[in-house]
This record gives C-alpha cells, sequence and structure tokens, in this order.
C-alpha cells in the first residue's frame, strides 16, 4: 500500500467535503430568507393588487 496515496485520496475526500459544506453554508442563510419574504408576502398576494384610488381619494 502506498502511504502517499492514502494520503491523496484522503485529502481529495476531505477537499471534497469541505466544499459541499461551504455550499450550503452559503446557501442555508438565502434560503432561509428567501421563505421568510415569501412568507411576508403571501398575505399581500392573496388579496390581489390595491385599489386604484380615485381623484376624490387622492390627498391635496
Amino acid at each position: 500500500m502506498n502511504p502517499t496515496g492514502v494520503v491523496a485520496d484522503a485529502v481529495a475526500v476531505t477537499t471534497k467535503a469541505t466544499d459541499a459544506a461551504r455550499e450550503l453554508t452559503t446557501r442555508y442563510p438565502l434560503t432561509v430568507r428567501l421563505v421568510q419574504l415569501r412568507e411576508h408576502c403571501a398575505p399581500h398576494a392573496r388579496r390581489g393588487p390595491p385599489a386604484r384610488l380615485g381623484p376624490a381619494a387622492r390627498p391635496g
């Protein structure tokens, strides 16, 4: 068995796992924020667009 080959394999596996963890760590806060925004905007979307204001309803 070649120890250098085993070490190289271990480094490759560790690097791959680190890259995957880094991607998940980056993606998680973005996903959480997107869910929060969708939940916040959902009630507005169900009500439909705001009614247009007529001339009498406009201030000033």
